[in-house]
């Protein structure tokens, strides 16, 4: 999630029952815990994407059933999606 949050930066998660989207979530994809952005493409489809522009991955999520939390703490500004 660089620029925004750094590697090993405290963070403080608060369980959201409907995530919002341009917000930063935890989320479990596979066997790990992410932190992503959760945006919507123009096509419609919901992804968990990182802020790095030059090396981060992106999961398609068929739901936001995946995601179990929201960052509250650092603050961060959404992003329009």
């Amino acid at each position: 999630m660089e620029p925004t949050l750094r590697p090993g930066q405290l963070v403080v998660g608060l369980r959201a029952s409907k995530p919002r989207y341009g917000s930063i979530v935890f989320a479990r994809v596979g066997d790990k815990d992410v932190i992503k952005r959760l945006v919507v493409d123009d096509g419609g489809a919901k992804k968990l994407v990182g802020d790095n522009a030059n090396g981060s991955h992106h999961v398609k999520l068929s739901d936001t059933s995946q995601i179990f939390a929201r960052l509250v703490w650092p603050q961060t500004k959404p992003v329009d999606t």
